[in-house]
């Protein structure tokens, strides 16, 4: 599986602990796992 720009993007957003939004369909589940994995 590969993530999209915008998922990356977000991911990054909330390893800083900032807020991230994004719409309807653009993989929220997915980017909230990346910050998670980044910190392993």
């Amino acid at each position: 599986m590969r993530h999209f720009d915008v998922q990356l993007l977000g991911g990054m957003v909330l390893n800083e602990r900032c807020i991230a939004e994004m719409r309807t369909g653009e993989g929220k589940t997915l980017t909230a796992t990346l910050p998670a994995y980044l910190k392993h």
